[in-house]
């Protein structure tokens, strides 16, 4: 059990977006804006990674006085697939500051067809022998996963990723459930943001060195490490498509392998 300062920290988080519509909603949609048709995955430069602009946004917010809020909307749906649209951020912005144009019904019908003209335009594509996958590269599959000790660390391999990779323990009860569930979609949610600025970086760690001292706290270590593949087909030029594996395990599983790496490594 975990103590009740630690429990009673995570005794009323929601889960938000699930995995599944997150691989809904980036997949039917072709990774363009709904509205604009733009790509919303850019390639890297010599210098640096390549950039994610697009945004998984409410039809029905969640929140009261939020867009398109309503109040008889079920809280259980807000986050499922259909409530839903993927934009990039400058449409985002505009269908929330003009919520009246853009109601529920049209962005609803928006999202429709323009999933309606992403499969007819990837049904052109594998027709041409040209289809979009995600390709694994042998050689980059993690035999091992390192453990984990800091916020930083974790970061370094969340950071822009475009695919998470979760694995952890079987759990023994609703308080650990919150405990591990709220830290792997923390670590994914600063992934995605994908930060820039140092200040929110150093902000991102704290919060994440806290979540991984809770786990201890408990019983559990973290695991992780990136493994890039690769993005190709369409009519696009590969690009990385960085995977973040991340696990949680506790402490006495015997599967966890200890390295002998010298003296000073505990």
């Amino acid at each position: 059990m975990l103590d009740k300062d630690v429990a009673s920290k995570y005794s009323g988080w929601k889960m938000g977006i699930s995995a599944r519509s997150r691989k809904l909603l980036w997949g039917r949609s072709g990774s363009r804006c709904a509205l604009c048709k733009g790509e919303l995955i850019k390639p890297g430069t010599p210098v640096d990674d390549e950039s994610i602009i697009g945004d998984e946004c409410h039809i029905v917010s969640a929140v009261p006085g939020g867009p398109r809020y309503d109040p008889d909307f079920p809280r259980e749906k807000v986050d499922k697939y259909p409530n839903l649209l993927l934009l990039c951020n400058n449409h985002h912005k505009l269908i929330d500051d003009q919520e009246r144009e853009y109601t529920v019904s049209y962005l609803r019908n928006l999202r429709t067809s323009h999933e309606t003209w992403v499969s007819e335009r990837l049904g052109s594509f594998k027709s041409a022998g040209r289809p979009i996958r995600i390709r694994q590269i042998p050689e980059n599959v993690p035999a091992l996963l390192p453990r984990i000790r800091t916020g930083k660390d974790l970061l370094s391999i969340v950071s822009n990723a475009c695919a998470f990779a979760a694995h952890y323990d079987d759990l023994r009860d609703e308080t650990e459930d919150e405990l591990v569930a709220c830290f792997l979609q923390e670590a994914q949610d600063w992934g995605e943001i994908g930060l820039q600025d140092v200040s929110d970086r150093i902000r991102a760690s704290r919060s994440l060195d806290e979540h991984i001292r809770d786990l201890e706290q408990a019983g559990f270590w973290v695991f992780g490490c990136s493994e890039k593949r690769i993005l190709e087909g369409g009519s696009s030029p590969e690009i990385d498509w960085p995977v973040a594996h991340i696990s949680v395990h506790r402490n006495t599983d015997a599967g966890i392998t200890v390295l002998n790496l010298g003296p000073e490594v505990s």
